[in-house]
């Protein structure tokens, strides 16, 4: 019996105790959220001088080592040795609310190129503990109530230094996502500010780790004064661990003021680094000034390895660009064929995409393996203009169809999107208006079935010559003309036609379309890179009205018609990282007095597409080609669900390095097809877009398709 009185008092005084834990806990977490709310806006710019010591280490290694660097911005090693370090001295301006621009001043090392460089993760840097999200919105924070719902808190202890009192809470994911983190804050009795932040997550093919100290005086206490970073590499085999230790020093910090700005939609620049011409300085006066941390002992060899052999390695970073023996050579011959370039020579930035990039291919059923490329040259001309010209080209192997397009655009006023462009290329195959009648009795007796009719039968080659320009924030104008040359494609079976008739249909046709569009955003959201503007978000939609005219008699062209086109698409947050994204549109064609193409702007299949970011959503996927130049009308919609959380946090073994997760629904009407309907799911992360459709006309099923698209990492 006492035996008894004994559990049931044990039990008693530890639920008792576990409830008094847990009240402590969400007085704690709430503090610190309500404190995170202001201290988030506290601080309106800073200007500091950082610092960042790099060590690498290689553990395992395959011959698939030496090739990972031909992968973009994947990981950071030495393929010629299992050991590295990198120094360097940068400063940063921050302006309110997460406008970062760095500037790499000084680097020392066994790596020192640009590329490698340009790996270090300064976004690390960005980081404020008492925001949302990130600053690059790769994960979720949790100290906001906005982002309580995603995590769970447990009181670790309470320590006393220096007369304060400090609690550690404990935050563990809810769902298992690569958005969220694991590890634990420490928070300051009475000011609840954060003084130590430890986060712990994954990424596809990378483990990593973080520690964040804060400042102790001033205005600094609110901000990020040194960094612990631990990444570990696993890749086919492979494993590479890097370690960063970062420091900021604060030469000036204003704390932010209740005045508006002049202009509210301006949010200035979001991040930027800016990495020219760097000197190596190895004087160890320089890096001893700067080091918090003292060197550890793998790391000094290294350096004092460089400084036995400094002229060898400045010749070598000299000349790295350059041909010093067959097998470097082909090394370069090979990374500059598969992997994306980016050059700067005097005042032109080149871009080159890779002739064989593989990131550059996408695959769906229903198009089959399609490729594309792309080099420019932008060069800066005097008074902020620039000269742009580019060409690229796509190949849709399973129509065997090439897309090509060179442009020239002049840019005029930047700050107001004004420039001239001028673009040449071959666009879409279409059919002409005499077929229309026949595809219309195909689709209403077969739906959606094209076997006994080819309808590809002409090429496109068009001129285009363009004028845009801003005219108040979020309402711009294009005005200018399309030239077209349609050629009959000759290898089409014309035998049950006439041999007049066939040499009618054989000719070329010639369009001269003056076209107008307006483009307007409401209260459009923007930031500039110099004097380059660029378009951020707005909270309402952006409505596109486009009409073209064909002059028949003018410059050779042989038909007269009107097309008018309408459209409206926005994306809309709703949650954390979560977005509802739609796209609706229609148009129609009036006036036909001659005959003419159903060529439309907003309702067209390109083999190459620009959709959106995503690259899958906001057209049909499973659509037969033909289908869009089967009517002279059409009305569409299109919507998307973006979110972190939905299927897969449910498959934890399965969710690592999935970032976002999408349901599609697609609608169709036009007077020949009348319901047309498609849905699908996907998945993507930073190196692929993957989805799966249905398709369905009216109210039967049609097929099931898929469409993976690679990206070009950033």
């Amino acid at each position: 019996m006492q035996r008894s009185l004994l559990i049931i008092l044990l039990c008693g005084v530890s639920v008792f105790v576990s409830a008094q834990d847990g009240s402590k806990t969400d007085t704690i977490v709430y503090n610190a959220m309500n404190a995170a709310e202001k201290t988030s806006k506290l601080i309106e710019n800073y200007d500091a001088e950082t610092y960042m010591r790099t060590y690498i280490l290689t553990l395992k290694k395959n011959f698939l080592y030496k090739y990972a660097y031909l992968i973009p911005d994947f990981v950071l090693y030495d393929r010629k040795n299992n050991e590295a370090v990198i120094e360097t001295f940068n400063t940063v301006h921050f302006q309110y609310p997460n406008n970062y621009e760095y500037e790499v001043k000084n680097i020392n090392g066994t790596l020192t190129s640009k590329k490698d460089i340009l790996m270090l993760p300064f976004n690390f840097l960005n980081i404020n503990v008492y925001d949302i999200t990130t600053n690059d919105g790769s994960f979720i924070m949790p100290i906001r109530f906005e982002t309580r719902k995603y995590y769970r808190y447990r009181y670790q202890n309470t320590f006393s230094e220096n007369g304060k009192t400090y609690y550690t809470i404990q935050f563990l994911p809810v769902y298992s996502s690569s958005k969220l983190l694991k590890g634990s804050f420490t928070v300051e009795d009475e000011t609840w500010r954060i003084t130590d932040f430890f986060g712990i997550g994954n990424d596809l093919f990378v483990d990593f780790s973080f520690n964040i100290k804060m400042g102790k005086n001033s205005l600094e206490k609110y901000l990020p004064v040194e960094f612990q970073i631990y990444r570990t590499h696993l890749f086919m085999g492979n494993k590479i661990q890097n370690r960063y230790l970062a420091s900021i020093d604060y030469t000036n910090i204003q704390e932010k003021e209740n005045i508006s700005k002049t202009n509210k939609f301006d949010i200035g620049n979001r991040y930027k680094l800016r990495l020219d011409s760097v000197p190596i300085i190895s004087e160890k006066d320089f890096w001893n000034k700067k080091r918090k941390t003292a060197l550890y002992n793998k790391e000094q060899a290294l350096l004092e390895k460089i400084e036995k052999s400094q002229e060898e390695v400045v010749k070598s970073n000299e000349a790295s660009d350059s041909v010093s023996s067959n097998h470097k050579r082909m090394q370069l011959i090979a990374q500059s064929i598969i992997s994306e370039k980016k050059y700067h020579y005097k005042k032109t930035d080149i871009h080159y995409s890779g002739f064989l990039n593989p990131w550059l291919l996408s695959y769906s059923t229903q198009d089959g393996l399609n490729y594309r490329f792309r080099l420019s040259f932008d060069t800066h001309l005097i008074r902020h203009k620039s000269l742009e010209v580019s060409t690229s080209f796509g190949y849709a192997f399973k129509y065997r169809d090439l897309v090509t397009d060179m442009s020239m655009a002049f840019n005029y006023n930047t700050s107001r999107f004004g420039n001239v462009s001028f673009s040449a290329g071959k666009g879409n195959n279409a059919f002409s208006s005499l077929f229309l009648l026949e595809v219309q009795d195909s689709l209403r007796n077969k739906g959606l079935k094209f076997e006994d009719v080819f309808l590809n039968y002409y090429k496109d080659y068009y001129y285009r010559l363009y004028n845009n320009i801003e005219i108040v924030n979020g309402f711009q104008v294009r005005t200018g003309v399309d030239y077209h040359i349609r050629q009959a494609n000759k290898k089409t079976n014309l035998n049950y036609l006439s041999q007049g008739d066939e040499n009618e249909l054989l000719d070329k046709r010639y369009y001269f379309v003056p076209t107008i569009r307006f483009t307007w955003t409401p209260a459009q959201y923007y930031r500039r890179e110099g004097y380059q503007k660029i378009y951020e978000h707005s909270n309402y939609p952006t409505f596109k009205a486009e009409y073209a005219h064909c002059f028949n008699n003018v410059l050779g062209s042989n038909s007269e018609y009107d097309r008018f086109e309408f459209d409206i698409s926005h994306k809309i947050p709703i949650g954390l990282l979560q977005f509802l994204q739609y796209h609706v549109g229609t148009g129609f064609y009036a006036r036909q007095k001659t005959e003419y193409f159903t060529d439309f702007t907003y309702f067209a299949r390109y083999n190459i597409p620009e959709t959106w970011k995503d690259g899958i959503g906001g057209v049909f996927n499973l659509l037969p080609y033909s289908v869009y130049n089967a009517s002279t009308s059409y009305a569409q919609a299109h919507i998307m669900y973006e979110t972190p959380f939905f299927i897969f946090t449910l498959l934890p073994k399965l969710s690592r390095g999935m970032l976002s997760e999408r349901v599609y629904l697609s609608q169709l009407y036009t007077p020949y097809i009348v319901s047309y309907s498609e849905i699908g799911y996907g998945i993507g992360n930073r190196f692929v877009n993957a989805a799966f459709f249905g398709s369905f006309h009216k109210l039967n099923f049609l097929q099931v398709g898929v469409k993976v698209v690679f990206l070009l990492p950033r």
